[in-house]
């Protein structure tokens, strides 16, 4: 139930985020890609997926999922500073923001990913098995959900035929932008 809720949240979520068919596509292959090596590996040495080993079935996917939706929130950016008077955008632009976006966020995806490695490798210290081995399976599954952000967002991307690019000035004047402003002022 939780898996199936979590799952229904995320693409609601990144449909309202994101506005595009490939902005809840991509992120959610980038999700389900660590969970599947996850789940595969945890089959293959044997180890079961306990009560607390499910946690990182909701876990492991919104970790990649943030990942992912940081370098397409960075892509759209670049994009909308490249594009032409008419929206349109060339495959060298859509190359250059793939790779800007990269320079731009890969570092810090990278240190997040690497200290939450680390915080989960830290539950191996502890005296009890299972949670230790919850610890080395949520680690593994950070880190191959960064390999997977850092390797299929950009290939993902490049299937993007004709990216859609909104003027700022002029895409802000939803109901959601205007909910997300009134939360940003009452911050």
């Amino acid at each position: 139930l939780l898996i199936g809720v979590s799952l229904l949240l995320m693409v609601v979520l990144l449909g309202a985020l994101n506005r595009t068919l490939h902005g809840v596509i991509i992120p959610l292959c980038i999700g389900a890609w660590p969970t599947l090596i996850m789940v595969g590996v945890m089959g293959w040495v044997g180890q079961s997926l306990g009560f607390i080993n499910q946690v990182t079935l909701v876990l492991i996917p919104v970790i990649a999922l943030a990942d992912s939706l940081h370098m397409l929130s960075r892509y759209h950016e670049e994009l909308a500073g490249k594009a032409a008077w008419d929206g349109s955008i060339s495959r060298a632009d859509q190359e250059q923001a793939i790779v800007i976006s990269l320079k731009n966020v890969g570092p810090a995806c990278f240190f997040t990913s690497l200290t939450t490695v680390f915080g989960f490798l830290s539950l191996t210290a502890t005296r009890l098995s299972v949670l230790g081995a919850f610890g080395r399976m949520a680690g593994f599954g950070v880190v191959i959900a960064f390999v997977g952000t850092i390797l299929w967002m950009p290939l993902l991307l490049l299937l993007v035929k004709d990216p859609v690019v909104t003027n700022p000035k002029h895409g802000n004047s939803g109901a959601l932008h205007k909910v997300l402003r009134a939360i940003n002022r009452l911050t």
